[in-house]
């Protein structure tokens, strides 16, 4: 505690790190603000936070007795406590996919060339399953729909985004 107060002497200033059931003193300089502040989280916590949660740091108010949500505008002033609090909304993820990094392109095959291509029925299924993956990230990215898709993957896709 002793190296934390030496540090506010400097120019920096003791700060309480707080995610979930653990606590880590520390010291960041004067004006240090909000990507700061994420980065020391990522750098005391990194092993045990969840990237792809959403997170949200909160400053313990001692007018109001309680935390409250830290504006993005914050720069370190003074002593304080501060925790990383995730959301209650997870983000849904399918394996290293997740929806603010995805685009999804489905090329689906014409219904005239059944006769000519092998495993067309395998083909159509895949695609469909494709199509239930937008389902599972909640998808709302742009598309562009082809005349030419067979029904069943037409059908799922217009269902997905109508005209």
């Amino acid at each position: 505690m002793a190296e934390l107060q030496q540090h506010s002497n400097n120019s920096h200033f003791p700060i309480l790190f707080s995610f979930s059931v653990f606590s880590r003193p520390s010291s960041l300089p004067v004006g240090s603000g909000y990507e700061v502040l994420i980065q020391k989280f990522l750098s005391l916590y990194g092993d045990q936070i969840d990237i792809h949660r959403k997170f949200v740091i909160q400053l313990f108010s001692e007018e109001w007795g309680q935390y409250i949500d830290l504006p993005k505008s914050f720069a370190v002033a003074e002593k304080c406590k501060l925790r990383l609090v995730p959301l209650q909304m997870t983000m849904t993820t399918l394996g290293n996919l997740t929806p603010a990094t995805t685009v999804f392109f489905c090329c689906d095959m014409q219904e005239r060339f059944r006769p000519a291509i092998k495993y067309f029925g395998d083909i159509i299924s895949v695609g469909q399953r494709l199509v239930s993956v937008l389902l599972v990230l909640n998808f709302k990215g742009q598309t562009i729909l082809f005349t030419y898709c067979v029904d069943p993957c037409q059908a799922a896709l217009l269902s997905l985004f109508p005209a």
